[in-house]
């Protein structure tokens, strides 16, 4: 008999039967805890759900640690089908099959809240609209995420005293074979661990990951592994070159401890937890070396370097009293106003990719986030027009934004005394709260009769000792950091200010004014661009100014005619019916100032007719063009070459016309897979 919480709503839903474990050895190890979870399918059929009908196993999460709900799809699937009301009670063995996060759990109880589902471990039934049952399931909640984080501390204690002895306890690094106990060697076959010496030696003569990465793969060079026994290629990317190239192990040197991105090392070492509070720890000579720590040294002072100069272009707010050249946030030279103020939807930063357009006197510049080129060699992840966005932030800067008055500016100085005032009387509070405290202290201390009791007098002169220490502590403090007064504004620099205020337009409109000093001037005032939407239409973004002010705006694409044309060409639309959505759409011209009208709207589709009607797009052709170049590259034919050879066979280029470069055969390469030669060999 099903017990009175279990009702007929529940009943008419699905009973999910949750299972979990956290790695694969576990699948083959613990049979135990597989038949336990198996069971729980029992508790279901009993309190009255059909087999077959309304219950479902989750199988899903089996092999996968319950630290991280992200990378767990049965979770996120079980999940989904409550929020859809579809679930009636959820089954499990244990409670921390669901989460070892009391944060992680939260999602759950709440979503089961709100959906009326039940929580069945091993045959207890707990309804979470019932605080009591509540309680009870979030103190299970509490106790599985203790004992998760007591068996991990337990459990990195042991590993680092282990490193400590100079015992590996973690897998070896590519290049690399474990050997006995926790110890490594260099890998039994010379062209797995050769390469990564080269991957060293280019980066110290190129001093660009980007550059190191093309070399590695123009070379043709592969950086293997070996896993289970055999030898397999990684993929070179941006990150695996930089990732290689920080790590001590090439120089034979075991580290265990370095945690920078987890929220348990922020802030003060102090408080990070007990096994970790000692640093990392660093066994130099631990195995055979693929690089001298000397080249090795060589190479981490590049990327030092390398780092401090994108920190000092990064956009980082500026003193305007320091030179322009020694700026620490000084912009770089592209032609963006807003670079390194901008940022895509994914939260990269955006480059500014320049060229200039033979038929136009008008410079063009784009915004481009390579977050994606970057980490997979895939395509550009946004691409917006540059002049289209700076105009915006230019016409809110020169017209719209409203600077801050003589009045203001002389209110926030006035804040600011204030502000120094209240420092003062809250220094000088602190010294006096330590003084009343410690003879607080001295006259109880002479109240106390020594003979009658003499710990309570020892143990009170102890506290008026470190009292009168603490006041002492607290001077010291005081005047080794003194309060500096602000210096308060004079007639004649509130009268500066209001003539600096009225000469904003007059110095960016002034014709010796640079490009970088209106980049200086521009980021006084805008703290963020933030890309919002993109599609072959329009884009929008949303600005941000530090006065607190936040715009959206909506940007016509530079192409969005010519976009629009051919996506509705392509659907069978005929002139006039172009004609009028274009017009629906606002645009009024193409891209090279022509009007949007019925003549250039014919002259259009023309166009498009010859050079795209009948042809495959642009995707499908690139595989087909796969077995010619993996022909050609089996040669040993170099990409300009096959370039030139694309160009003898008419095989059009990505954009449907006949001329191909070395850089397109480059791109395409990258998109098929096909190995990287260099050859220098020629077609006959």
């Amino acid at each position: 008999m099903p017990p009175q919480t279990i009702h007929r709503t529940h009943l008419a839903r699905l009973a999910l039967i949750y299972h979990r474990l956290s790695t694969e050895i576990q699948l083959v190890n613990s049979r135990g805890s597989i038949e336990l979870q198996k069971s729980q399918i029992d508790y279901a059929i009993e309190y009255g759900w059909e087999p077959g009908r309304t219950i479902l196993e989750i199988k899903d999460d089996l092999g996968l640690s319950a630290t991280d709900i992200e990378n767990r799809p049965g979770w996120q699937r079980m999940l989904a089908l409550i929020e859809e009301l579809r679930v009636g009670a959820i089954f499990t063995s244990i409670w921390s099959r669901w989460n070892r996060d009391r944060d992680d759990w939260s999602i759950l109880s709440k979503a089961c809240r709100k959906a009326d589902t039940l929580v069945v471990v091993n045959g207890r039934v707990s309804n979470l609209r019932d605080h009591r049952e509540r309680l009870q399931a979030n103190i299970f909640a509490d106790i599985a995420e203790f004992e998760n984080l007591d068996r991990r501390e337990h459990s990195m204690a042991c590993r680092r005293k282990k490193a400590e002895q100079g015992i590996a306890v973690t897998a070896p690094p590519a290049g690399f074979e474990a050997v006995g106990k926790g110890q490594w060697v260099l890998d039994r076959e010379e062209r797995v661990w050769l390469p990564y010496r080269l991957v060293f030696e280019i980066y110290l003569r190129e001093r660009s990951t980007i550059k190191t990465q093309k070399c590695l793969l123009d070379s043709g060079t592969q950086l293997l592994r070996r896993a289970n026994g055999e030898v397999i290629p990684t993929a070179i990317t941006q990150g695996h070159v930089n990732v290689t190239l920080r790590n001590a192990a090439y120089k034979g040197e075991l580290v265990f401890g370095l945690h920078p991105s987890s929220e348990l090392f922020q802030g003060d070492p102090e408080s990070w937890p007990k096994w970790a509070q000692g640093g990392p720890v660093r066994v130099p000579g631990h195995h055979p070396a693929i690089v001298e720590p000397a080249l090795f040294d060589q190479v981490q002072e590049v990327l030092h370097a390398n780092l401090r100069k994108k920190t000092k272009s990064s956009g980082a707010d500026f003193d305007p009293t320091i030179p322009l050249a020694k700026a620490p946030g000084a912009p770089g030279k592209g032609p963006g106003l807003a670079q390194g103020r901008i940022r895509c939807f994914c939260g990269c930063g955006m480059y500014v990719s320049d060229y200039d357009v033979k038929t136009s006197p008008v410079r063009h510049y784009n915004y481009m986030c390579l977050n994606t080129y970057k980490q997979c060699a895939g395509g550009i992840c946004a691409f917006v027009s540059g002049p289209s966005i700076d105009a915006i932030l230019v016409d809110h800067l020169l017209r719209r934004l409203p600077l801050p008055s003589t009045e203001v500016l002389t209110r926030q100085l006035g804040g600011v005394s204030q502000e120094y005032e209240g420092n003062l009387r809250s220094r000088a509070e602190e010294v006096k709260t330590a003084k009343q405290e410690a003879e607080r202290l001295e006259r109880e201390f002479l109240g106390v009769d020594r003979e009658k009791q003499p710990d309570l007098k020892e143990s009170v002169g102890e506290r008026a000792q470190a009292a009168r220490a603490h006041v002492k502590q607290v001077e010291a403090q005081q005047a080794a950091s003194p309060l500096e007064r602000p210096a308060a504004a004079t007639t004649e620099e509130l009268m500066l200010m209001g003539r600096l205020r009225e000469d904003i337009r007059r110095v960016w409109e002034d014709p010796s004014t640079t490009n970088q000093e209106k980049k200086l001037l521009l980021r006084c005032f805008l703290k963020e661009v933030r890309l919002v939407t993109v599609d072959r239409i329009a884009f929008e973004i949303k600005v941000c100014w530090k006065n607190g002010e936040e715009q959206q705006h909506r940007i016509v694409q530079p192409k969005a005619a010519v976009n629009l044309l051919t996506d509705l060409a392509a659907e069978g639309k005929t002139a006039p019916e172009i004609l009028g959505a274009l017009r629906q759409q606002g645009l009024t011209e193409f891209r090279c100032g022509a009007p949007v009208d019925l003549a250039n709207v014919y002259r259009y589709l023309w166009y498009w007719r010859r050079h795209h009607l009948g042809m495959e797009p642009w995707p499908k052709r690139r595989v087909a063009l796969e077995a010619p170049l993996r022909e050609l590259k089996a040669a040993k034919v170099i990409d300009r070459d096959i370039a030139t050879e694309f160009e003898r066979r008419a095989i059009p280029n990505p954009r449907g016309g006949k001329n191909w470069t070395e850089n397109r055969v480059f791109a395409l390469r990258r998109l098929l897979g096909i190995d990287y030669q260099n050859s220098r060999t020629k077609i006959a």
